[in-house]
């Protein structure tokens, strides 16, 4: 059939034939089974000799193995051991074999050297400085490297070195030796002394005595003396006296280290010169003196010059002198005989007669010049002035403090005694020099200036004059000043020693004007220094608000208040708002003032065009972030304007807004051509919300556009009309 196919179900047989060939296929996969070669070694590398135990690891059964291990030797073992004799790098082969082949393995053996020993010979081990010597190595175990280290901060890495010790000492040089097997070390010491010395002494005879000094160079460290009598030292500088005048010869021999050296000088010495001495019937008193002395010279002096201090000498053993005038004298006594002379001292104080104490004085405000005029030559003094200050000049300068009458006393003092006496001084204080500085010249009114008085002399008491009426008494006042113009500050410093007054200016000048185009408006007032309890009222005439009066609490440098119309305060109040106003208060705070009123104006027409009445706008303030109603009074009314004050318990943001029924309005028709004043009721304390007598005020146009003629309506009336309508609505209920 056309585009059909046939298929045919395979057979057992087919299976078979298939069966059959995959067999065969896997014959010779089944054949190839060569020995996969592999093997560990106990150790991989040490130091010869090094005993190595090889492992066989191969696979596949193998069934004879050969061993090179490298080094010429082999081995047909399986797991053979091979000891290396010699270092070196090895390669260790294992080839393992089976009937169906052979397979390899290679691994590395690294036998090292043994370690060198350290050994070296000097061709010198001490000598003077500078001492050369010549290193030699004889490290066995073949070092690859040397690392000498001299002892002295150098080092070397030859093998020989050479190395030269410039300074004397004791060294100890290292060697190093070091090859692939590892490291030693050996250490040797090297002494290097200094140059031996080159002995020489002085000697400074005085008659059987004599010092002898050493003056050796190269440092010696030890000196033996023999004198030429006998007698010897080790002293370096021995003093040795002869107990015979004549001729020795004394010799030094100086030894360092390096090495010792001799030298030798003849001595020549004399019979002992006297020593003088004496004794002295008294050593002091007043004058005239009278003072015996006594010879006490030893070693037999033949001849005696005595010198007594005063310009009077005497060649007599044993003299008498007077001392007629005070002072301290040196006697001196010069004994002598064939060896020599000596000469010895002693004071003499002759004391003056007591000072008799005087001063005088000159005062010149608060400093007095005292000038001693105390007799029989005083030499101290001390004065004390009074006032707890003391000095010890002769004619001293002293400052007071304070003004007043001081007890000055002066001791004069000499050999003799002292003596004081006792002088009232009255001073008076210089006059202060007027002098001030200040914070700001010139600036936009309200101007807070602070005044920092510079004066000196010690100013007791200030008079301000701020040049627009004020005045203060302060050392250091602030004042505020209220209104643009150009002051002159005066300031009076006085004391007890009189007044100065100096002046200043101060330009205040009127507030820029803000050309930043936003639709709010400012405005400010300010005052100057207030004292407690007076009361000052702040004008506005950029605001709704057109005055804030209050009474200062406390005294009050000055206050500045700025009020800013804004359409966007925080929080917003819901109904008709007539104006928001921000206000800051700068220089003062509410806890300094009491019994703020807030006077403020809002058109009749935009009353009138809310449906709202006279009687319902009230004054809010910002207290902690909601709108309190202040109590607010109708003050007066005009055909254009009704004007409100309001009691604060301080100045913050204001807000003028519909509050129905919240002012109070006093009972009183106002004609249609002019304003009525509203008598002022007793104001009520402020409250969150306050409650009020609702009354009303309204106005009522004419055609002729005059003014709405006011009616009130009293509460009796209402009462009476609610009583009525009550009535009417009973009556109709029963008629029903």
């Amino acid at each position: 059939m056309t585009g059909s196919r046939r298929y045919i179900r395979p057979g057992k047989a087919t299976f078979g034939l298939i069966l059959i060939i995959v067999l065969v296929a896997l014959i010779p996969l089944a054949a190839a089974s060569a020995p996969g070669a592999a093997f560990s070694m106990n150790v991989t590398s040490g130091p010869v000799p090094l005993a190595v135990s090889f492992t066989d690891l191969s696979t596949n059964a193998p069934t004879s193995w050969s061993w090179t291990f490298g080094d010429g030797n082999a081995s047909s073992e399986k797991d053979p051991t091979h000891v290396y004799t010699k270092a070196g790098t090895y390669s260790a082969n294992l080839t393992a074999t089976n009937a169906d082949g052979s397979g390899s393995a290679s691994k590395t053996v690294t036998v090292n050297p043994p370690p060198p020993v350290a050994s070296f010979s000097m061709n010198v081990a001490s000598g003077p400085v500078p001492l050369a010597v010549s290193f030699t190595d004889h490290s066995t175990n073949s070092p690859t490297s040397w690392s000498w280290a001299f002892g002295d901060g150098n080092v070397s890495s030859q093998r020989n070195p050479t190395h030269v010790y410039t300074t004397a000492g004791t060294y100890s040089a290292t060697l190093t030796a070091t090859n692939a097997g590892g490291s030693d070390t050996m250490s040797k010491t090297v002494t290097v002394n200094p140059p031996p010395p080159v002995a020489s002494f002085s000697m400074n005879v005085a008659f059987l005595s004599v010092s002898f000094a050493d003056h050796s160079t190269n440092a010696p460290t030890s000196w033996s003396w023999t004198f030429g009598d006998g007698t010897t030292s080790i002293e370096q500088n021995p003093t040795h006296v002869y107990t015979t005048a004549g001729t020795y010869s004394a010799t030094l021999t100086a030894t360092n280290a390096g090495g010792s050296n001799t030298t030798t000088a003849d001595v020549i010495v004399t019979p002992p010169a006297p020593i003088a001495g004496f004794s002295m019937n008294v050593t002091s008193g007043t004058v005239p003196l009278a003072v015996s002395f006594t010879d006490l010279s030893t070693n037999a002096p033949t001849s005696w010059s005595w010198s007594f201090g005063d310009g009077n000498m005497s060649s007599e053993q044993n003299p008498d002198h007077a001392y007629a005038t005070a002072g301290t004298y040196t006697v001196s006594l010069t004994a002598t005989n064939t060896g020599g002379s000596n000469c010895t001292m002693k004071n003499v104080t002759v004391t003056p007669p007591t000072p008799v104490a005087g001063f005088s004085t000159n005062v010149t405000l608060l400093s007095v010049s005292f000038t001693d005029q105390s007799t029989n030559a005083p030499t101290s003094w001390s004065w004390s002035f009074g006032d707890g200050n003391v000095s010890s000049e002769q004619n001293p300068t002293h400052v007071y403090a304070t003004a007043g009458t001081y007890s000055a006393t002066l001791t004069a003092t000499n050999a003799g005694g002292s003596n004081t006496t006792t002088g009232n001084v009255t001073v008076m204080p210089s006059a202060p020099i007027a002098d001030f500085s200040m914070s700001v010249t010139s600036g936009p009114v309200p101007l807070a200036v602070s005044f920092a008085d510079l004066s000196t002399n010690a100013p007791t008491s200030w008079l301000w004059a701020f040049g627009d009426g004020a005045h203060s008494t302060e050392q250091n006042p602030v004042h505020v000043y209220a209104t643009a113009s150009t002051y002159t500050v005066s300031l009076t410093a006085t004391n007890g020693g009189g007044s100065n007054t100096t002046t200043a200016n101060v330009t205040v000048k009127l507030p820029p004007v803000s050309d930043s185009g936003d639709s709010d408006t400012y405005d400010i007032a300010a005052s100057g220094n207030l004292k407690e309890g007076a009361s000052v009222t702040l004008t506005f005439h950029d605001s709704a608000i057109s005055t804030i009066n209050f009474t200062a609490a406390e005294y009050i440098d000055g206050i500045m208040v700025k009020l800013e119309t804004t359409d966007d305060p925080s929080p917003t109040l819901r109904g008709p708002v007539y104006q928001y106003i921000n206000t800051t208060l700068y220089y003062a705070s509410n806890d300094q003032f009491d019994d703020v009123v807030v006077t403020f104006e809002v058109p009749i027409s935009w009353i009138s065009t809310r449906g709202i009445k006279v009687g319902d706008i009230a004054l809010r303030y910002l207290d902690g972030g909601s709108w309190m109603i202040l109590p607010t009074e109708l003050k007066k009314q005009t055909s254009s304007t009704a004007t409100y004050r309001a009691f604060a318990p301080g100045i913050s943001s204001f807000a003028i807004t519909y509050a129905k029924g919240a002012t109070v309005v006093p009972v009183v028709s106002v004609p249609t051509s002019a304003s009525a004043e509203i008598s002022e009721p007793t104001p009520t304390p402020a409250t969150p919300e306050p409650t009020v007598t609702e009354t009303e005020t309204t106005a009522t146009p004419t055609q002729t556009g005059s003014p709405a003629e006011k009616t009130s309506t009293s509460p009796l009336i209402l009462l009476l009309l609610a009583i009525g309508a009550g009535v009417a609505l009973i009556l109709f209920v029963r008629r029903k």
